[in-house]
């Protein structure tokens, strides 16, 4: 059966943007020369705003910029800069200084990205552009009233250092990456309607999400515990459904996660909806991908250009556990068979490294060849001691991945 198709995605918010004209133009100013204009209107805007308190905003560390941040133009930076301090401050009112309306939207919509850890913003967001004045005053939109941020943030904040106490502190980036992929697709269940969806609070609180709120808390995990890791929108080739997955580096190597993909209760994948696969499993096929693999099992970029072209394979969980081949070794996949019957688990997976070798272990899967001594011995150890063994298999062609049940 193929990797490929279902009803995956679908599960990302509209950050809607509001746009509204507030005319203060002050009279005079029709009367000077056009250079004078400028030099006026911005001199009215700063006394404006330091009558109200608000002063330019550059003191934020210039690593507040996420990945996205980092690609703004020079004034779309500052406009992120200034929106970021704005909502950290909680300011419901926030002047955006230099700025444009679009420049205000590219800004917003990166540190949306960038920053897992405003959950209480649903993505939304209204402005206004006085007249003539390079000002934008933007309201963000709150999916959380302000009053309850904080003791949520504590909550969020214990369950997080939870989790990573849990996977340890001195283990490398491979096993930080690994864990909190297990603990997401292991406690949460996929839910359309659940509450806070597109935030950390769904996951690490609800324990129930869609594709936004898991990216976005493996994003803030790995953050928390000091990796690089990004998020990534974009949608579902085959449904032209929205989702969102994750640009990670481990070992200095960029590689592609998709935390969604891992759970069983996302209906989407069908690889491993025949047989059905316990809600408590976690399905480890999307840790670790290149960029090929990613645009094979039917993710699309929204803009392919902003990400690195992911080609190292060192870290694919199949190559990391020893379940990758790149050559028909029949005595190395038995071995592999066999240390996966003796975890105890009711499957066997099994990895390969190209469409040729993947297609001839797939004619002799078919052809009952495959495995076949080693699954008979396995049959032979039963209760019923029986020298055969019903079994059956799934296969993914965009990934190469093949996995037998019993």
């Amino acid at each position: 059966m193929s990797a490929r198709g279902g009803n995956r995605g679908g599960c990302l918010g509209c950050a809607a943007v509001l746009a509204l004209l507030a005319g203060c133009v002050i009279a005079m100013v029709y009367l000077l020369a056009p250079t004078t204009v400028g030099i006026t209107a911005q001199a009215y805007t700063r006394r404006t705003l330091e009558s109200l308190g608000v002063e330019k905003r550059e003191h934020l560390p210039q690593e507040a910029l996420g990945y996205l941040g980092q690609r703004l133009s020079e004034r779309e930076q500052q406009a992120y800069m200034q929106i970021l301090e704005g909502v950290m401050k909680y300011e419901t009112s926030i002047a955006v200084l230099d700025a444009t309306s679009e420049e205000v939207e590219h800004a917003y919509s990166a540190m949306m990205c960038d920053h897992p850890e405003l959950f209480w913003l649903d993505g939304s967001f209204m402005y206004t552009t006085p007249e003539m004045l390079d000002t934008v005053t933007v309201e963000p939109g709150l999916g959380l009233p302000l009053n309850e941020v904080e003791p949520t943030r504590k909550s969020i904040e214990a369950e997080a250092d939870a989790v990573l106490a849990q996977i340890g502190d001195e283990t490398n980036e491979y096993e930080v990456a690994q864990g909190v992929y297990t603990y997401i697709a292991s406690t949460t269940t996929y839910a359309i309607d659940a509450p806070h969806s597109q935030t950390i609070q769904s996951v690490l609180l609800n324990h129930q999400s869609v594709c936004a709120g898991y990216a976005r808390t493996y994003q803030y995990l790995l953050q928390r515990a000091g990796m690089f890791c990004a998020y990534v929108e974009g949608t579902i080739a085959s449904t032209g459904e929205t989702h969102a997955w994750n640009l990670t580096r481990i070992g200095g190597e960029y590689t592609y996660v998709d935390p969604t993909w891992a759970d069983p209760t996302y209906t989407g994948n069908e690889v491993d909806e025949v047989p059905p696969v316990p809600e408590d499993a976690v399905i480890y096929d999307y840790l670790g991908l290149t960029t090929g693999e990613m645009e094979r099992d039917d993710h699309v970029f929204k803009d392919a250009s902003a990400w690195p072209v992911c080609e190292a394979t060192d870290f694919d969980y199949y190559r990391v556990h020893g379940l990758y081949f790149d050559a028909y070794d029949e005595a190395a996949i038995g071995d592999a068979f066999w240390r996966q019957v003796d975890a105890g688990g009711n499957f066997a997976a099994f990895k390969f490294g190209s469409e040729e070798l993947y297609n001839q272990v797939l004619a002799d899967l078919s052809n009952g060849k495959f495995q076949r001594e080693n699954l008979l011995a396995l049959g032979s150890q039963s209760e019923t001691g029986e020298t055969s063994i019903h079994y059956s298999y799934s296969s993914s062609d965009a990934l190469h991945i093949i996995k037998l049940y019993w």
